[in-house]
């Protein structure tokens, strides 16, 4: 978060963003401070979701109830 602060006049206002993180809380928090600090980038998401992450590389997502 700290960084993304930081660093948030450099996102670029003419691609999609998409926030993931492991339970939805960070992407969250990311995504209203994008949608609050720079009101220019339309199109900002994020995930509402818990995101296993494997070994593997494999993942599995579960939405919330």
């Amino acid at each position: 978060m700290d960084d993304l602060e930081k660093q948030i006049k450099t996102l670029a206002a003419d691609k999609p963003i998409v926030f993931v993180c492991a339970t939805g809380a960070r992407s969250g928090e990311s995504f209203y401070m994008v949608k609050d600090l720079r009101p220019d980038i339309k199109e900002v998401y994020f995930l509402d979701a818990e995101v296993t992450y494997n070994k593997d590389g494999s993942y599995r997502i579960k939405a919330p109830q």
